[in-house]
């Protein structure tokens, strides 16, 4: 992913500012309902704002690897307006529970709040654990070859998964209503900056909400809050399938609930909201 974050301060014992720039011409970030930023943005500067604050401030080896449990956000999309050119947004980190083994930090829960133009624009939260690399071998039982590419399938129309490209479609279509296989480019420019043994979480959270998007096409939705768990790592080498529940309306707010499976073993849930109003 491209680095958001672009300076960071102590504001407290373990509470800290970060400062990041967002640009409304982000190739795989574009704005959503015309001219609002896309909630996802949102949630990948939280993501890098606590791996920033984790490396930098308490100290966490750059070789750690960071384990997420959780990762959550809820935006106020009337103050996340897009503008034209580059805009600074802040973010409060907060670090409410910190346990520590060894020497080193090995779990946190992180809770946020983006801040722009003096408004409260959105909240998440961040429930992650901190291994070393001989713990991560050991966790992954071999699985740590970074050069792994998953088998090329095509996508399902860009429309329908609410992008405008091809290359950002994230699911191939399958017999099944409401149910979709995972589809994985290890070379695309945003999701793939490094080299990885597993599907990123990041990428499983987009997917969900295309899935989303797919299950009441061709209405638009626009997931103003979400959640994913994750329960174990996705691999490349077997299919994942994304299984949307029906979708639920009440009040003109629309709620999806995505299964996320591979080798008959759930592997994440995630769970968007969405008004009509965006």
């Amino acid at each position: 992913m491209d680095a958001f974050p672009v300076e960071w301060s102590r504001t407290g014992e373990d509470d800290f500012c970060v400062r990041a720039q967002w640009t409304s011409t982000h190739p795989f970030f574009p704005p959503v309902s015309g001219n609002r930023y896309d909630p996802l943005l949102v949630a990948e500067t939280f993501r890098q704002a606590a791996l920033l604050v984790l490396h930098a401030s308490y100290g966490v080896p750059l070789d750690h690897k960071l384990l997420l449990s959780d990762l959550g956000y809820d935006c106020r999309m009337e103050h996340l307006v897009a503008e034209p050119g580059p805009t600074d947004v802040e973010v409060d980190v907060r670090f409410p529970v910190l346990k520590r083994r060894g020497g080193h930090l090995s779990y946190a829960s992180i809770e946020f709040t983006l801040l722009r133009g003096g408004y409260e624009a959105a909240t998440g939260l961040i429930n992650t654990r901190m291994l070393s690399r001989p713990v991560y071998n050991r966790i992954r039982n071999g699985r740590t070859d970074d050069g792994c590419r998953a088998p090329e399938v095509p996508g399902i129309a860009p429309s329908i998964a609410g992008r405008a490209h091809d290359g950002d479609v994230l699911l191939a279509g399958t017999a099944q209503q409401n149910a979709w296989d995972l589809r994985v480019d290890t070379g695309h420019p945003t999701l793939f900056q490094r080299p990885n043994d597993h599907v990123p979480g990041m990428l499983l959270f987009e997917a969900g909400r295309q899935a989303a998007q797919a299950a009441c096409a061709p209405e638009r939705f626009v997931a103003t809050s979400g959640h994913i768990a994750f329960h174990q790592y996705v691999e490349f080498d077997a299919p994942c399938q994304i299984q949307v529940s029906p979708m639920v309306t009440t009040a003109g707010d629309r709620t999806a609930r995505i299964l996320g499976s591979q080798g008959g073993e759930l592997a994440f849930v995630s769970n968007f909201a969405g008004s009509r109003r965006f």
